[in-house]
């Protein structure tokens, strides 16, 4: 029997996931890590925060160089490799001995996952399956940000106070 359900929102859905354990923990997340990571590394909060700026900083910087590298090459594959990518850094940011080295990994590793398995990748995505409820289609995988905004920082927390940061990004990885 033919289903009847367009095989474009079976991406709208997987991108919603992607976007709810991608964005959602990298992001949402950050502020219920950085109490931990200025208490380990004896660091001030402002020092804690340049994480995200440089991160934000590279993101920007990275999306004109992903762009046509999306369009040109597999889709599927750069966002597989993104989230490789999101785990391998949340294992190298548990391993980290100093705020540079989480630094240089938010910077890296993280900032190409993101850009991987984030919103300009699923909107490449989204737009190659959908002409007519594109925007439907990428508002339900924007939405997988808000989800996992409200989902995945209790259960960070709860991690935290139950195993430490570095096992809690071991177990989110």
């Amino acid at each position: 029997m033919k289903s009847s359900i367009f095989p474009g929102w079976y991406q709208a859905i997987v991108t919603f996931l992607l976007s709810a354990t991608g964005i959602g923990t990298v992001l949402m997340c950050f502020s219920v890590i950085a109490v931990p990571l200025q208490k380990d590394f004896g660091t001030s909060r402002e020092e804690v925060m340049l994480i995200m700026t440089i991160f934000y900083v590279l993101t920007a910087a990275i999306a004109p160089v992903l762009g046509p590298i999306m369009d040109r090459y597999s889709i599927r594959k750069i966002m597989l490799a993104g989230g490789w990518l999101l785990a391998l850094s949340y294992i190298a940011i548990s391993y980290a001995t100093s705020l540079l080295q989480v630094m240089i990994i938010y910077g890296t590793l993280l900032t190409l996952a993101l850009s991987g398995i984030g919103n300009l990748a699923y909107t490449v995505l989204l737009s190659r399956w959908f002409t007519r409820h594109r925007c439907r289609a990428i508002a339900i995988a924007a939405l997988g940000i808000s989800v996992g905004g409200v989902v995945f920082p209790p259960i960070l927390q709860f991690l935290i106070d139950s195993y430490g940061w570095r096992d809690a990004l071991r177990f989110f990885a």
